[in-house]
């Protein structure tokens, strides 16, 4: 199994490669296009189980129409690392997203907001700026060409593209030069050829699973996120 999304991987002497390929394949698309209806009862609370979780990544908070929602609800996810997701709360209260008795305050997303969120398998946790009116997009940049690249305030809730036939590599500075808050998310992409890694400025720590810092291949993405003065996060298609 995958590490986070529990994907289902190839065994090496497995016959008819193909169909476990093309099933892992069809989950990731999912994981990253779907959205999933999240209905909410009287009861104010819905947990969601690890298929729910890791098969979509727009969840739509709607009160349900035989028995609706009466009060502030709670939107239970399971304790597993995923990247940026997004909660569209449609119904007339508030919405707490959480990891059940998770150590950190939930985020609350307020009626008729959208807003994007990401989990450590921890917590659940709310980028700075992250909360944004329905029709509302992420910034993005100017496409970035050159083989270096310094991380700058206004790349918060950004995405950063890297076009590059050469081996590039994007720094995220430290707090005493560039005082990101914590909570903020950068997005990067590898849109050229060349491979893209993130690489720590002086006294910054960057975790990442596996200690991996490169994007796979071209079109790769990744999201760094502040959780400390110097301590960042970094997850997605790495390599």
């Amino acid at each position: 199994m995958s590490n986070n999304l529990v994907r289902v991987e190839v065994a090496e002497a497995q016959s008819s490669k193909y169909l476990t390929i093309n099933t892992s394949d069809g989950d990731l698309d999912a994981a990253i296009t779907e959205r999933l209806a999240v209905a909410i009862t009287v009861t104010n609370l819905r947990t969601l189980t690890g298929p729910e979780f890791t098969d979509a990544v727009y969840f739509d908070v709607d009160e349900d129409g035989g028995s609706p929602a009466i009060g502030a609800i709670t939107l239970t996810v399971p304790a597993i690392k995923r990247g940026m997701f997004v909660v569209v709360n449609n119904t007339a209260f508030t919405v707490d997203v959480e990891i059940a008795a998770q150590p950190l305050t939930a985020p609350q997303i307020v009626a008729g907001d959208i807003t994007i969120l990401t989990c450590d398998g921890t917590n659940v946790l709310q980028p700075v700026g992250a909360a944004a009116a329905a029709g509302s997009t992420i910034d993005i940049p100017t496409e970035e060409v050159g083989t270096t690249y310094t991380l700058a305030l206004t790349d918060d809730n950004a995405l950063v593209r890297i076009s590059n036939a050469a081996a590039n590599t994007i720094t995220i500075p430290p707090n005493s030069t560039v005082a990101f808050d914590i909570g903020a998310v950068v997005s990067i992409a590898q849109t050229g050829a060349g491979k893209t890694s993130v690489a720590a400025g002086a006294g910054v720590t960057i975790n990442s699973a596996g200690s991996l810092l490169d994007c796979r291949v071209q079109y790769s993405t990744l999201s760094a996120m502040k959780i400390a003065t110097d301590t960042w996060i970094l997850t997605g298609d790495l390599a």
